[in-house]
């Protein structure tokens, strides 16, 4: 064993690397050795995703105060990750950031991931008068505003995002560090910061995102940071932004609208003032910048603004990266001349709907003097613009030294990639512009044609021709390729061996000078081609062919008719299938032959090779031997003799023979034997059969020296046979052994292994054996003194003889280190008699036994822990897994199971967070849940799936309980006033879910009512089919209600109330539509949920709506501002009534299916969201040729003046795979549309 330098060093140093992994990997040292134990509790700092964790949340808990109790000192990091829905640590997690903070912390990052705005957490004030904090990082969680001043003084790093913040305390925090160098600030759309001021004298980054969404209040930033090298500016919500003191920026990263109002008419107006002296103080403000990244969005502001004012000069500017699309190429000189001394320009290039007529006649300062490197990305081939735009850069660049162009649509073909080299030589002004690159740099075009062709010697034939279509260069290259690799059916229909004999004949003219190193052909049927093929080979052998492979798929073998192929000087492997080798006049010469493969050949007039009647393999120099002989069984005799000095490795595989000779056999280290002999058609060996018992004997003698043996089970019946006869050599070299026993050879084991002195390692493939007695009195030399490693395969329960095989080897090895059992089946009932059977005594007190699985558990460290930490690291484990334990120890039994009183008795002990589950209904129908679950003052969250539940005698108190989950449950005959009356005992319930699915045990819960003060999460899945005809209601009254998910099919009466806090809604259901009178339920259920700000509406609730609207008008969502919903083709008609009770919507997302029989629609409606708040669409599902999709892109694009995304996408393939309808096409059928919103980009994916 290696030297551990890793326990040399110093508790100091580990803790400090300890430091750098997560809590979890910490922890997982302490097993190591005493001296790890508790080193993991000293270590200066803690890195915890609470969702690693168990989600009870008990583990976390427990460790994180012994950690903070044990230590005291000063800590540098602390990392805190975790989730809204661990209601029952959010009230321990701010006293932990207090303590880390008054401890000195000097890294605190701390992330709250899905919390909504009900369940932020205000940190702690501590934070802001910390003296030693270095870097702060804070995630959706909430800052108030201290009543001090706020000191950070060693504060570096401050990053802030999605943040609730109090009033006054970002531009509080901000000014409090007077070293602060780093500042990222990330706001959402429901932030209510009105202002954000950013003054500092020492800060150099700075980045801030706010993004659009459904915020409506005026926001406005203000920047003041002398020091400022580099800023990142994507805010698109700020109406007034306001930049001071920027002399030393170096970069910006821009993506700003100004917070611009698209409407009817150009978005910024010249009577608009102070709009426009926003945007000019703004860009006179960055005006020093050297390196500028540039969007598109604030490119079209620029635009406009370019037509009612003048842009300031960046004087500065060398570095500029822009997205512009065609319609603002207009833009590009103005903006070109606004930057006199640019050197690089990278233009991110893209194509617009409405490309306007564009006309490059300015010449930019810049394009004279300085600009030296042009890229530009996504340009389309053939597309006018962008070949406008190549044209003007090379005209009118007098100092350009490289132009780098890359295109989205490429692989180009010949043919374009040709036109556009020939553009790009013919029209350049700068004689010092050399490098016209197609995109990122070519490395395997720099690689020379020799080269080359050696890789596409690797490739098939077929794949290497691919290769021409790349460019001129490439287009006969794969003539020089020094080998071929073909299939003949590959070739064109319906002549395949006319098109390969032409292919040949172009080849081998093209390579008639050159050396192939690789000819390999798998050919069918010649159809008169024999001959013209044959000769083709034979031309191959005299270029001095290296490797040759022949795989002939014909009825009829194939003959060589030139003999060349006796006395190549080249040949280093050759392989023939089903060929005909005719017996040559000459003496066969193959001195570079290293690999021979003949399979299936026939030998001229002396015969196919299977009725050869003796084979003899004598070489000097052979290494690996494979004879692979399957006779037809006939009877006549047939021998093989060996005679290899060198031979290392032999397989018999399936061979047949009645007599095998082998010499010189003292270099063999491996063989494998899986033949069949003979004696199969003649029954056992018979003692009056010397000359066959004489061939079994030599055989074994001369391989005696083998070090490694596989031997398949037929030989073992024939050795078994003939150890009753004669004497088995010894193997005294052989320690390793695979060996497959069945029939009546196991009794020979003993026996053979007596033959083995040395054997370590033996592998046995244990078959069925009949019922017989087999008895094993005989212990051979290698099970004392050698035999370390026993395997047993396809063991089966409870058979005697293979429970007797196992305790032969258990009771007489004396060194075994391992015995490693697999069992064809293994059962946990059948698996006692094993138990038993590896408790018994054993020889070896180092034996290892592993049922199934395979362990190493020799030096087994495990088991030298203490108890208690065991158990503390199998409470990371599931149950089941857990259980499974109870294997390595006879101690580990596991009991009759009893559910109902294990549940009672974790309630007595003050059970926080209980979930049972049975997949089988029936076991519960006898015993129910125990009754002192209703009145636990203890549980915190309950899940119970297929249980019963029966009606308690007693008033419900679950006074702790704010998660519940009850799924598929038998309520008895009261079923409901057993869910009444739950709910009504949880007094802080918070998330509730109740589901209801089909099944036959289970009877139907006629009447939910949902009654609770304190709900804020519910979510209802009724999916029943109807049993009976008992009408089903249910009834929800829910104030603080912010969630709900309500899924049910088959309610004759919904009734709400109350849900005025109700922000979001997954709705699917159809109302009770099979009842009577289902209008005012449609009606009632409407209004009551009208104030949700989020909705999901699935088809089914649509098209009741839709029916619904015939009758009586949909009731206004004014709140909602973000809607997903599912429509037909038939219920589109719906569509524009629907929107026009959203008339403040923002985001919609529709999912759209193809109706059987669509009908013909017809959106001539405009609601108002449309034309006044509708921002960003995404229609999913569409397909390519099918009109309604079309129509429905169309009506968006031809009625939204304000639309700032359109995202369409198709389910029926890719587009850059749609050979039926090309790319241009998609976007001329679904962009063509008028768009009345300018601003508009449109995605296709």
């Amino acid at each position: 064993m290696g030297r551990d330098r890793i326990s040399e060093l110093p508790d100091g140093l580990l803790n400090h690397i300890l430091m750098y992994l997560h809590i979890e990997e910490s922890i997982r040292t302490s097993v190591l050795s005493s001296r790890w134990r508790n080193l993991w509790l000293k270590v200066p700092g803690l890195d915890v995703n609470v969702h690693d964790f168990p989600a009870d949340g008990n583990l976390f808990e427990s460790l994180m105060d012994k950690f903070l109790e044990v230590n005291r000192g000063r800590l540098q990091k602390f990392k805190l990750n975790y989730e809204s829905n661990l209601y029952y640590l959010m009230d321990r997690f701010v006293p932990w950031i207090a303590t880390v903070v008054d401890r000195g912390i000097q890294h605190l990052d701390v992330t709250a991931t899905d919390c909504p705005p009900w369940t932020i957490d205000f940190m702690p004030t501590n934070i802001c008068k910390s003296k030693t904090l270095v870097s702060l990082k804070l995630v959706n969680v909430g800052l108030d505003t201290p009543k001090f001043v706020v000191s950070l003084p060693c504060l570096k790093i401050m990053h802030l995002e999605d943040i609730f913040y109090s009033p006054l305390i970002a531009e509080k925090l901000i000014s409090g560090c007077p070293v602060l160098e780093d500042l990222t600030i990330v706001r959402n759309h429901e932030d209510f910061l009105n202002f954000l001021r950013v003054r500092s004298q020492t800060l150099k980054n700075f980045r801030l995102t706010f993004d659009w969404g459904m915020g409506s209040n005026d926001f406005s930033v203000e920047i003041d940071a002398p020091g400022l090298k580099y800023m990142s500016f994507r805010d698109s919500q700020s109406d007034r932004i306001v930049v001071k003191n920027l002399s030393s920026l170096v970069k910006i990263d821009l993506d700003t609208e100004f917070n611009l109002k698209f409407g009817l008419g150009s978005p910024l107006e010249p009577e608009d003032l102070t709009k426009r002296d926003i945007i000019r103080d703004f860009l006179t403000g960055i005006s020093s910048v050297k390196h500028m990244i540039i969007s598109h969005l604030t490119l079209e502001v620029l635009y406009r603004y370019s037509k009612i004012g003048q842009l300031p000069k960046f004087h500065n500017l060398y570095h500029l990266q822009a997205v512009f699309s065609s319609s603002l190429l207009q833009l590009l000189p103005a903006f070109l001349e606004i930057c006199p001394n640019l050197k690089n320009l990278i233009l991110d290039y893209s194509i617009s709907a409405e490309p306007e007529q564009i006309d490059f006649t300015n010449l930019p300062r810049c394009l004279i003097s300085t600009l030296e490197y042009v890229e530009i990305k996504q340009l389309t081939m053939r597309e006018e613009s962008g070949i406008k735009l190549v044209k003007y850069f090379l005209e009118n660049s007098a100092v350009l030294k490289k132009l780098t162009l890359s295109f989205i649509d490429s692989p180009m073909t010949n043919q374009e990639s040709e036109i556009y080299m020939q553009l790009l030589t013919s029209t350049k002004r700068s004689r010092g512009c050399h490098d016209l690159g197609m995109g990122e740099c070519d490395y395997i075009n720099e690689l020379p044609d020799s080269l080359l062709t050696q890789i596409l010697l690797d490739l098939r034939t077929k794949d290497s021709v691919k290769t021409s279509v790349l460019s001129k260069r490439w287009r006969n290259l794969w003539l020089n390729v020094p080998g071929l690799d073909l299939f003949s059916l590959q070739f064109t229909n319906p002549h395949h061996e006319e098109g390969l004999i032409r292919f040949m004949d172009r080849f081998m003219e093209s390579n008639c000078r050159s050396r192939l190193q690789k000819f390999m052909i798998r050919y069918f049927e010649c159809n008169g081609y024999r001959d013209r093929f044959m000769e083709l080979i034979g031309t191959v052998v005299d270029c001095g062919i290296q490797h040759l492979y022949v795989y002939m798929h014909t009825c009829n073998r194939v003959d060589f008719i030139r003999q060349n192929i006796y006395k190549s000087k080249t040949l280093v492997s050759l392989k023939l299938y089903n060929v005909e080798l005719k017996n040559p006049d000459f003496v066969v010469s193959l001195p570079c032959l290293k690999i021979l493969k003949l399979m299936n050949i026939c030998y001229g007039e002396d015969g196919p090779l299977d009725v050869i009647l003796f084979l003899r393999v004598s070489s000097q120099t052979l290494k690996s031997l494979r004879l692979y002989f399957s006779t037809n069984g006939s009877g006549t005799d047939f021998s093989v003799e060996i005679d290899a000095p060198r031979l290392k490795y032999m397989t018999f595989y399936e061979s047949r023979f009645d007599r095998i000779m082998v010499k010189n056999m003292s270099s063999l280290f491996s063989i494998e034997i899986r033949a069949k002999s003979s004696f199969e058609y003649g029954g056992l060996l018979k003692a009056e059969d010397p000359r066959k018992r004489a061939i079994i004997c030599d055989f074994l003698t001369v391989i005696s020296s083998v070090r490694h043996m596989i031997i398949s089970g037929s030989i073992l019946e024939e050795l078994h046979s003939y150890s009753k006869l004669g004497w088995i050599p010894q193997f005294r070299n052989l320690y390793h052994l695979q060996a497959s026993f069945f029939g009546t050879s196991l009794q020979l084991l003993p026996t053979f292994l007596e033959s083995c002195l040395n054997l370590k390692n033996l592998i046995m493939d244990y078959g069925a054996f009949k019922e017989e007695n087999i008895d094993f009195h005989e212990v051979p030399q290698c099970l004392i003194s050698t035999l370390e490693y026993v395997h047993i395969n396809k063991l089966m329960m409870m058979e005697q003889s293979g429970i007797k095989l196992v305790n032969y080897f258990i009771e007489n090895s004396a060194v075994l280190k391992k015995l490693t059992l697999r069992f064809s089946f293994f059962s946990s009932i059948e698996s006692e008699s094993y138990k038993k059977l590896l408790t018994s005594t054993k020889l070896s007190p180092t034996c290892q036994k592993l049922l199934g699985l395979r362990l190493i558990m020799r030096n087994d460290i495990i088991s030298e822990l203490p108890d208690s930490l065991i158990t503390q690291i199998l409470l990371w484990l599931p149950t089941k897994d857990l259980v499974k334990t109870s294997v390595y120890r006879p101690d580990g039994e596991i009991f009759g199971l009893k559910f109902q009183e294990w549940i009672a008795a974790a309630v007595d002990r003050g059970i926080q967070h209980l979930d049972f589950e049975t997949k089988n209904p029936s076991l519960f129908l006898k015993d129910s849940m125990p009754m002192n679950i209703y009145k636990s003052k203890t549980l915190v969250s309950l899940k119970l799936v297929c249980v019963e539940l029966e009606n308690p005698k007693f008033v419900v108190s679950l006074p702790c309980l704010k998660i519940m989950h009850l799924e598929n449950n038998w309520y008895g005959y009261d079923a409901p006033l057993v869910v009444e009356k739950l709910i009504a005992g949880c007094l802080v319930l918070e998330d509730l879910t109740v589901v209801r699915i089909h099944d036959m045990v289970i009877p139907d819960l006629p009447l939910l009512h949902v009654k609770s003060l304190t709900l804020k999460i519910l979510r209802l899945v009724f999916d029943l089919e109807m049993m009976t005809t008992i009408p089903i209601s249910v009834e929800i009254d829910a104030p603080k209600l912010e969630y709900m998910s309500f899924i049910n099919r088959h309610s004759d009466t919904i009734m709400v109330k109350n849900l005025s806090s109700l922000f979001k809604l997954n709705l699917d259901t159809e109302f009770g539509y099979s009842s009577l009178e289902p209008r005012d339920i449609i009606r009632d259920v409407l209004t009551g949920i009208s104030s949700v700000r989020q909705m999901i509406i699935s088809q089914r609730t649509l098209e009741v709506i839709c029916r619904y609207s015939k009758l009586g008008p949909i009731p206004k969502f004014h709140h909602l501002s973000h809607l997903k919903a599912a429509f037909s083709s038939t219920s589109l008609q719906l569509l524009p009534a629907f929107l026009e009770s959203c008339p403040n919507l923002k985001k919609l997302i529709l999912d759209l299916y193809v109706s059987a029989e669509p009908e013909e629609i017809d959106l001539t409606n405009v609601p108002r969201c449309i034309t006044s708040t509708l921002e960003c669409i995404e229609i999913n599902n569409l397909i390519r040729k099918e009109a309604t999709g079309v129509k429905l892109v169309h009506y968006f694009l031809e009625n939204s003046p304000i639309l700032k995304k359109l995202k369409p996408s198709f389910t029926d393939s890719p587009m850059s795979t749609m050979t039926n309808l090309p790319l241009d096409h998609l976007y001329k059928m679904y962009l063509t549309a008028r768009k009345r919103s300018r601003r508009c980009q449109v995605i296709i994916s």
